[in-house]
């Protein structure tokens, strides 16, 4: 169970490490233990690049002594469910359950370094976790995980090449960010927040200006490479298709015309969580080889429509829209939600002059283009970064 096995580094287990601290929820029926100052971490949290320090709950003092208060520099490791999702205490905090932290022995490990080396044990988890509904890594299988250890000093300047490189990469990921930002003000400006419409623009379903929902078919991946992928429902759940998101068709699967995801389409999922169900993306560009699944539609608008699909697009990312889609879900609480096609068109949304949606658009697309030049650097600083890790658990750096 090692990571870098290749390196010329030391191996150690993680148990070897530190203390390993699996997260524990104290009682919700315990208003004492709750809505204090100690943030209460969820997987939700993990997986970005700034050291954690807020969550969506919080313990007070008393809570947090019913459960595992982690110090700060602590290194946060999802192993249940969404396997390898990392994190670092940026301030004392507690986790759920599915989280465990390693509490490293700073005279052996500095936090960095070890945050750095824990994001790359997803493959280690993903292997040893039971094929089962919901993928769990046990704590002890957990703990004998090794990992690369220099010496001290050396991996404190790996974590400094480290965090010089991420940094290059947050950058581009904020650029990223104001772009989107400013569409959504963009959109704001112009027609206004459509939840109270005040520039009074016609209010209609969206069956009033879409001929149908076209969705694919579910089909059982196949074990070997072949010429066609059919999407996941994680290509579109962030809001920016992701055509690698997908997975092989089998060979003998004749693939419709009709189910070929092409560029221009607007994808919206029918089934996920209660926060994405009905999450949009639009597809500026795809690979010719990609179909549709049975939870992903495509919506095709109607001849002389009066919207504009990238108009459509944008509203519907909007949390107006978003909270509709979710009332209108069905499914248990905590399950895949799902929305069906009369409660989708159903949906109502706000009709502005079209030529005023047009003059979005093009906003819109300028943007993209320099959302498009942005995104290929950071995927340039991507591949870079993956490359300084390799050298350096390997001791190549």
């Amino acid at each position: 169970m090692k990571l870098f096995s290749s390196s010329r580094f030391e191996q150690v287990t993680l148990g070897e490490c530190g203390q390993i601290v699996t997260g524990s929820t104290p009682s919700k029926t315990n208003d004492a233990y709750w809505n204090g100052d100690i943030p209460f971490v969820t997987p939700a949290q993990l997986g970005h690049h700034t050291p954690v320090v807020k969550a969506q709950e919080y313990l007070t003092d008393s809570g947090a002594k019913r459960a595992r208060l982690l110090p700060e520099g602590a290194v946060l490791i999802c192993c249940i469910g969404s396997l390898g999702k990392t994190g670092i205490a940026g301030t004392p905090l507690v986790t759920n359950q599915q989280i465990n932290a390693i509490v490293f022995d700073s005279d052996r490990v500095d936090a960095k370094y070890g945050f750095y080396v824990a994001k790359n044990l997803t493959p280690l988890l993903e292997h040893y976790a039971p094929s089962t509904t919901v993928k769990i890594v046990k704590k002890s299988a957990f703990a004998e995980f090794s990992i690369p250890l220099p010496p001290l000093p050396e991996q404190k300047r790996i974590a400094q090449i480290l965090d010089a490189a991420d940094a290059l990469r947050a950058k581009r990921r904020e650029s990223i960010a104001q772009l989107d930002a400013l569409v959504q003000s963009t959109f704001l400006e112009m027609f206004g927040d459509p939840k109270i419409n005040p520039m009074s623009w016609p209010v209609e379903p969206l069956s009033h200006v879409v001929a149908q929902l076209k969705g694919g078919k579910n089909i059982a991946e196949s074990e070997t490479t072949t010429d066609f992928k059919v999407l996941k429902v994680s290509a579109v759940t962030s809001g920016i298709f992701r055509p690698n998101e997908s997975k092989y068709l089998p060979a003998d699967f004749s693939v419709p015309d009709s189910y070929i995801v092409k560029a221009g389409d607007l994808l919206i999922s029918r089934a996920n969580t209660t926060e994405l169900v009905g999450a949009t993306a639009y597809v500026w560009e795809t690979p010719e080889n990609i179909a549709l699944p049975d939870k992903l539609w495509r919506v095709e608008m109607k001849n002389n429509s009066q919207i504009e699909p990238l108009f459509l697009f944008v509203l519907s990312r909007g949390r107006h829209f978003r909270s509709m889609l979710s009332e209108r879900a069905s499914g248990t609480s905590g399950s895949m939600r799902n929305i069906s096609k009369p409660k989708l068109l159903s949906t109502p949304i706000i009709l502005p002059p079209v030529a005023l949606q047009i003059r979005f658009t093009s906003v819109v697309r300028s943007i993209q283009t320099q959302k498009s030049l942005l995104q290929t650097h950071l995927s340039e600083l991507n591949t870079l970064f993956a490359s300084l890790q390799s050298r350096a658990f390997n001791g190549e750096l």
